[in-house]
């Protein structure tokens, strides 16, 4: 009888330790959930990131190739004119000082990825720096076609001249 007694009370403390068992296991579980919504949310963010990245990189190239079209025209006018010499050197500093801001922004870039807690902050910052680079492109532009009609002026003058 003492034994049924000792074996009674060791299955109750069994079936107790199988109920706590039981119970930390539900809590483990849930905890498990909630990571992993955690980690899904992570991936949607990185998504996110990498979609934003390679926006920001195509507007890049964009002016990338804005840059190249702008040096490309200003070689082509140089020949004609010496005093367009002033004038280029001043494009010059502009494609220089829109390198130079790229150059920051790719630094950005990478501080974006390094950094998702900031990333909202960053991603303002470098669309800012992206319409600065356009208005400073559309300037350069502005300032390409007075020089071109400034040699055509003085084409026209040279050509008076030598009438």
């Amino acid at each position: 009888l003492i034994k049924i007694n000792s074996l009674s009370d060791e299955l109750e403390n069994l079936q107790e330790e199988n109920k706590n068992l039981h119970e930390e296991l539900e809590e483990k579980t849930g905890e498990s959930r909630s990571l992993e919504i955690s980690a899904i949310a992570l991936r949607t963010l990185q998504d996110e990131l990498s979609t934003k990245v390679s926006e920001l990189t195509a507007e890049n190239n964009y002016l990338r190739c804005v840059v190249s079209t702008l040096e490309k025209d200003q070689n082509d006018t140089k020949k004609s004119n010496e005093n367009y010499q002033v004038q280029r050197a001043n494009l010059e500093d502009t494609i220089s000082l829109l390198g130079s801001e790229r150059d920051e922004m790719t630094a950005k870039i990478t501080e974006l990825l390094m950094e998702n807690g900031r990333i909202h902050e960053v991603v303002v910052r470098l669309e800012d720096e992206l319409d600065k680079n356009e208005k400073s492109v559309d300037e350069a532009l502005i300032e390409y076609q007075y020089l071109e009609s400034s040699v055509t002026s003085l084409k026209t003058e040279r050509e008076d001249v030598s009438a």
